[in-house]
């Protein structure tokens, strides 16, 4: 990952996945010690979205939250992930996609595939936003 440190850290907070901060050189991703390698990735894939657009993301320092359901995710972690997340991992948009059309629901699909909650929404969004994912109409 270019331009961005990545450090184990020994957060006392259970929710807490990481912390990102541009005021270093370079730029520091500090990331829980017992993150399972899925949320690892999405959040280095996170900060380096936030490396690459810096005008787009208003705080030099970010505090990585887990999220739990839909409405906790970081809308800014989504916004990071968008740009790149299909072309860094091929593998999480196949399974994402494959179980949305077994569900229907972001929680459920990002369960099931083992792709983190903010990183499945953010492809998810791609795949709507191109016209490539079926929606169930009631």
């Amino acid at each position: 990952m270019s331009d961005v440190r990545v450090v184990e850290w020994g957060f006392r907070s259970g929710g807490l996945e990481g912390y990102y901060a541009r005021d270093f050189e370079p730029s520091v991703l500090a990331v829980r010690e017992d993150l399972r390698p899925e949320a690892r990735r999405a959040r280095e894939l996170e900060a380096r979205g936030y490396e690459e657009r810096p005008l787009a993301f208003k705080w030099r320092e970010k505090l990585l939250r887990a999220a739990g359901s839909l409405p906790e995710v970081d809308p800014d972690a989504v916004r990071a992930l968008r740009p790149s997340i299909e072309r860094d991992e091929p593998g999480w948009v196949e399974s994402v996609r494959r179980e949305w059309e077994g569900s229907w629901s972001v929680e459920s699909a990002a369960d099931h595939s083992g792709v983190p909650l903010q990183a499945a929404f953010a492809i998810l969004l791609n795949l709507h936003e191109r016209g490539e994912l079926r929606v169930e109409e009631n």
